[in-house]
């Protein structure tokens, strides 16, 4: 039996969404679906407004660049995330300042991301890393400090607060895309900025009038009719997710696993693990045609930005036995019984 770590579930109505879509014409962004899906979501995620981008690092740019991150400013990033994080940052001309991470949850530390603050400071970008939520409002940042969440990872997560965040529509998130991103936020001046920039820094209204260096960042509606369709199949994937992640639970009693942390909120993108003999779990079940993930390296170990040195302990533990299971939403329960069962054999 191959399975695979993530497979979109696209279907029939996925398939009827493009074909009405091509039929009618207006496939560019300037289709009707990209407005209706940029409602729909934000209304999911409890957001005013919505903007559809074409991918989540491109939310992510336009969302701290809208928010006010200028060239010179330091933005704080937890190092356990994908590298896309701090690219975002470093797009915006800011200067990523990687803090560590919580042992139990993996996502930012406050303390340590406290600790990185400087006179340049100007924003947090807090990750809910595979779909543990955040609550920045109940850390001590400042009110100087502007909060711009990283939440690719995250649909459907629930939690208490909303910040302006980035969203991912990538083919392996909860819906998809194929590519694509969404910023949402409940402020209007960031969410007309984030539009402007995302479409060439185009003045709302105008003929080619433009008041500001912009980008081709703008979905297509073909894409967003495919993100209309997945919406409304976003809580039967939720609820397959958490009963994954509740037999992944039960079957590792006894074993030398530890899981990411739970929450009520958590929407358990992939259910993500740590052990000693991780790395050599991953290859014992490569070998049986079990895919896994390695948890991302820290970001301050990648070439691209190393010159500040690797000093996040929590983050290096992690990633040095971390590993993520396969978690779609469409597998069956013989499926995950398989790689429970292969893990069994591997501690045996």
């Amino acid at each position: 039996m191959k399975i695979p770590i993530y497979k979109p579930s696209i279907g029939a109505a996925e398939a009827r969404a493009v074909a009405k879509c091509v039929e009618s014409g207006w496939i560019s962004s300037k289709g009707a679906p990209v407005g209706e899906f940029e409602a729909a979501f934000a209304a999911f995620v409890g957001a005013r407004y919505g903007v559809a981008v074409s991918s989540g690092t491109a939310a992510l740019h336009c969302a701290l660049v809208a928010a006010g991150v200028k060239p010179g400013d330091e933005v704080i990033v937890p190092a356990l995330t994908y590298v896309a994080t701090a690219n975002a940052v470093v797009h915006a001309g800011a200067t990523p300042v990687f803090c560590d991470v919580d042992p139990d949850n993996w996502c930012l530390d406050e303390k340590s991301a406290i600790e990185k603050i400087t006179e340049v400071t100007t924003a947090v970008v807090p990750v809910e890393l595979y779909g543990y939520p955040m609550e920045p409002h109940q850390m001590n940042f400042g009110e100087k400090i502007k909060i711009v969440a990283d939440n690719a990872e995250a649909i459907g997560t629930e939690r208490e607060s909303r910040a302006t965040a980035a969203w991912s529509f990538f083919a392996n998130k909860t819906i998809t895309t194929g590519e694509g991103g969404m910023v949402t936020t409940d402020d209007p001046m960031v969410a007309d900025s984030a539009r402007r920039l995302a479409h060439q820094g185009l003045i709302p209204g105008s003929e080619y009038k433009h008041d500001r260096v912009g980008y081709n960042y703008r979905m297509t509606a073909i894409q967003a009719a495919i993100g209309l369709a997945q919406l409304k199949r976003v809580k039967t994937f939720l609820k397959a997710k958490q009963w994954i992640y509740e037999m992944y639970r039960a079957g590792f009693k006894n074993l030398p696993i530890t899981l990411q942390a739970s929450h009520p909120g958590h929407s358990w993108w992939l259910v993500s693990g740590w052990s000693a003999w991780g790395t050599n779990l991953r290859g014992w079940l490569a070998a049986r045609e079990v895919e896994t993930r390695p948890v991302f390296p820290p970001v301050c170990c990648q070439p691209a930005y190393r010159k500040g040195g690797c000093k996040n302990e929590v983050a290096h533990r992690i990633a040095t036995g971390g590993f993520s299971l396969p978690s779609w939403p469409g597998m069956k329960v013989r499926e995950v019984e398989f790689v429970i069962g292969k893990i069994k054999e591997f501690f045996q």
